[in-house]
Parts: C-alpha cells; sequence; structure tokens
C-alpha cells in the first residue's frame, strides 16, 4: 500500500519538471531517509522478541495451514471393547448419520474458510517475498549512488532514476 507521504514529489521530481540538473546529494539524502522510515516501520530487531520471524519461519507456518486447512466430518468410529464397543460405535454411526445433514454443510463452510485462509496466506508471504526482494534492489541501489558520490562520479544511470 502507498501511504500519502510515497506520493509527495521528492526533490528530485520536482527537479526534473523544473528542467533543472538533479542535485545528487539531495536525492541520495532522500532515499536514505524513506530507506529509515521503512526500516523503522517494518522491523522487528530483537532476535528474541516473539514477533521476529524469518522468511523461512513464515514459509514453514504457511505450509503448516496448507497441510491441515481441510476437515473431514467423517472420521471413522473405532472401538476397543469386543461387545460394548461394537454397541458404542454402532450407536455413534447411528447418530452420525441423523445428523449428517446438519454437520456436513457447517464441515463445508468451515473448509471455505480454511481454503481462503490458505490461499491469502499464500499470497501474502509471496507478497511479502517480492517486497523483500525490492527492498534488497533499493538498499543496493543507494549503495552504489553512495559509492559513486563518495568517488566523485556525479552521473546517475538512468535506472536509478526510475521508481
Amino acid at each position: 500500500m502507498i501511504s500519502e507521504d510515497d506520493r509527495q514529489p521528492n526533490t528530485y521530481h520536482l527537479s526534473l519538471i523544473m528542467n533543472d540538473q538533479p542535485d545528487i546529494a539531495t536525492i541520495l539524502s532522500e532515499l536514505r531517509e524513506q530507506i529509515k522510515e521503512r526500516q523503522a516501520r517494518l522491523a522487528v530487531d530483537d532476535p528474541n522478541d516473539p514477533h521476529a520471524l524469518n522468511l523461512a519461519e513464515l514459509k514453514r507456518s504457511v505450509e503448516a495451514v496448507n497441510d491441515t486447512w481441510f476437515v473431514s466430518a467423517h472420521l471413522p468410529v473405532t472401538w476397543d471393547k469386543r461387545i460394548v464397543g461394537r454397541l458404542g460405535a454402532y450407536s455413534k454411526r447411528a447418530v452420525r448419520v441423523l445428523l449428517r445433514w446438519y454437520i456436513n454443510p457447517i464441515v463445508e463452510q468451515q473448509n471455505r474458510y480454511n481454503s481462503a485462509v490458505a490461499r491469502t496466506l499464500v499470497e501474502m508471504t509471496a507478497y511479502h517475498e517480492r517486497l523483500t526482494r525490492e527492498w534488497q534492489a533499493l538498499e543496493e541501489r543507494v549503495a552504489r549512488a553512495e559509492e559513486r558520490v563518495t568517488t566523485g562520479g556525479m552521473v546517475l544511470d538512468h535506472e536509478d532514476h526510475e521508481g
């Protein structure tokens, strides 16, 4: 989601509008500030914090949800004792058949919900991975730009201008 601050034109965009030469130092400082703000919003630095999940743990959790989302209303009825157990099992089966009209729609509704949640988690994980890759690419761009500024090369490549 794009925040209100992300929609505001930065100095680089304003300099392009005014047909001025972009100021590299200003662009870099703005990029650094935006990265710091986003890192502050998204980062959980303490590894002991229960909210600090890495991507591998998130994927394992999503896989566990995908493996267990389906609920069955038809679990087998078993017995341990010879005669009493068998009578109990037959009575449980009879009750299950009589209540099937009531239980099956609830189980189907729960399965639809579980399926939607599992799909959403998969999509959110993919989105998180994409944001992580974009974040890493932005950090690399900033590092390259900082290197150019510190070495005296004040020319930006075309890819460093695009947002």
